[in-house]
């Protein structure tokens, strides 16, 4: 399996490659009044109109209220899930692995039910992420 890498704050993720179409430099955005708090806004990416998700509102569910300031967005992944495209506001990508699904440990317990698993990488603990359920627990 093939994963991106990217780290939040201090924290690191991982996605599968095979739901990421695209990863760019950070997109200016236009404000939708009356969103939700983890909708930062609209990009325009080659004529398409793509929602810009803020990564950790969207994943924490607003549950660790942080400091904005402190946040950098270093680039922009464009996530093609399902029928679903958007953008995730990320930290940095780090980079593109390999691996074998056997490296990927299943949490017993699990404090995000979007954390599919973990895996451990140049010493850090790198979070597994499946966007189906974490898109479906931010529905509605």
């Amino acid at each position: 399996m093939q994963l991106v890498i990217f780290s939040l704050k201090d924290k690191v993720y991982a996605i599968r490659s095979s739901e990421v179409e695209e990863i760019t430099d950070p997109q200016k955005w236009t404000d939708v009044p009356q969103s939700p708090d983890w909708l930062l806004g609209l990009i325009n990416l080659r004529g398409n109109v793509i929602s810009l998700i803020d990564f950790d509102k969207f994943l924490n569910n607003h549950q660790n209220p942080i400091n904005e300031e402190n946040l950098c967005y270093n680039n922009t992944v464009i996530i093609n899930s399902g029928n679903r495209k958007v953008a995730f506001a990320l930290g940095k990508v780090e980079e593109v692995i390999d691996i074998e699904d056997d490296h990927i440990q299943l949490a017993e317990e699990q404090v995000n039910d979007a954390i599919e698993g973990v895996l451990f990488r140049d010493a850090q603990i790198v979070n597994l992420i499946n966007l189906p359920t974490l898109f479906s627990k931010n529905e509605g």
